[in-house]
């Protein structure tokens, strides 16, 4: 399998979301569903990360009850959540920010601070495991 840490960005297969994807079947076991999306979606302010998440059987849940495994989704410069990253710990988190273009393979997935991040809008959740 590939490495979590340190893949090139291409968006709808190497991205935030397809990240996630596989963290949370290597941790979980079980795989979620993709779903379509096209570049810069939210911009139109549609809810596709609340639609495409819920489908899949996560559910929002407070911010004391988050643990290895759960999600955090982000509203970066965005009306809608527009970023998810997987929690490792409750102080790292493994995601893939997002960069210009759709299309960047400098631009690698890390793991970085979650606390950092948590200054933007958040919403953490927990999948069907």
């Amino acid at each position: 399998t590939r490495p979590l840490v340190g893949r090139g960005f291409r968006f709808g297969v190497d991205d935030c979301y397809g990240l996630f994807r596989d963290a949370w079947t290597r941790w979980a076991g079980l795989e979620i569903p993709n779903f379509a999306r096209r570049w810069q979606w939210w911009k139109d302010s549609e809810p596709l990360f609340e639609q495409g998440i819920h489908r899949a059987g996560f559910a929002a849940i407070a911010a004391e009850e988050m643990q290895r495994g759960d999600g955090v989704l982000f509203k970066i410069r965005s009306e809608v959540f527009n970023h998810i990253g997987f929690i490792e710990s409750s102080e790292k988190m493994l995601h893939h920010p997002g960069p210009a273009r759709p299309f960047n393979l400098s631009h690698l997935s890390r793991r970085e601070s979650l606390e950092r991040w948590l200054e933007l809008p958040h919403q953490f959740i927990r999948g069907p495991v």
